[in-house]
């Protein structure tokens, strides 16, 4: 699987930037640091970038460069250079990095508590439905299909834990850091992240451009949730090579059928969604 960002993601890294970029402005404005004609002008050319398509480059910080390069190009020039002012690349990059995280949480943990629910759903209807339990691949004591669930929903609940204690603590904004120590503009660190729907800003500026923690706080538990579901899908699958009467597939989970064996019909389905919890 390629390291690439998907263009989704991408497009997403680049109106982060554009969301950060425009709160530290309407900060200015609002601390007269800029007067309103500067501020409008800034801002114009600020949509005209963020609307437009990113370009090409690897890394954050080397994206947060092309929107200011893109910006200044745009500002009239009464206004020339105010986009850049009392903010780093380095801070702006440390917060769009934030707001992307704390987006994916979020959308994780809608997943999670969709499945969850649909795992509880259906297991209510399995409460007496015996089947063999197995372990090291061999049957080890009659259980129950619902209880079978359990093995997945239990780490999928702990996952879900795990999200909403990491949320607070990655949606701090770093807005405000400078290149290290902070400015001596006089900027709203306050304003900033309430601007972007942040708890707080990180209170200190150096542990704003340093700390890696946060990534580690978003990708827990999506580790979590990924060997859950990876270890549900893989016995799925062993159960249909096993016992193909045993469990109903989507049509739209299994491969085309083979003229030489149209009795087979493998469980892409299955075998994607492995593949994909393999790359977590």
């Amino acid at each position: 699987m390629s390291d690439t960002p998907s263009p989704m993601v991408l497009d997403a890294l680049w109106q982060a930037i554009g969301d950060v970029v425009g709160a530290h402005v309407v900060m200015l404005r609002d601390e007269d640091v800029f007067d309103e004609p500067v501020a409008q002008a800034v801002l114009t050319a600020w949509d005209g970038v963020r609307s437009g398509a990113a370009p090409e480059r690897d890394g954050v910080t080397a994206r947060v460069a092309a929107f200011d390069t893109l910006l200044d190009a745009l500002t009239s020039p009464e206004a020339a250079g105010a986009g850049g002012v009392a903010r780093s690349q380095a801070e702006t990059a440390a917060t769009a990095m934030r707001l992307l995280l704390r987006d994916g949480l979020l959308e994780t943990l809608g997943a999670i508590d969709h499945l969850r629910l649909t795992m509880i759903t259906f297991a209510g209807n399995h409460t007496l439905t015996i089947m063999p339990g197995y372990g090291e691949d061999r049957p080890l004591q009659p259980t129950t299909l619902a209880h079978w669930l359990t093995g997945t929903s239990g780490p999928l609940s702990r996952a879900a834990s795990m999200i909403r204690a990491a949320y607070p603590l990655v949606n701090q904004s770093a807005m405000g850091a400078g290149n290290l120590a902070g400015t001596n503009l006089r900027v709203n660190r306050e304003a900033v992240a309430t601007a972007l729907g942040c708890d707080a800003p990180i209170a200190s500026t150096f542990d704003a451009l340093s700390a890696t923690d946060a990534v580690m706080l978003a990708i827990g538990p999506c580790v979590v949730a990924a060997g859950a579901v990876q270890r549900l899908a893989r016995e799925l699958r062993a159960w249909l090579r096993m016992d193909p009467g045993s469990l109903r597939v989507a049509e739209s989970w299994l491969a085309e059928a083979d003229p030489a064996l149209p009795q087979v019909r493998a469980p892409r389905g299955l075998d994607r969604l492995v593949g994909a919890t393999d790359a977590v």
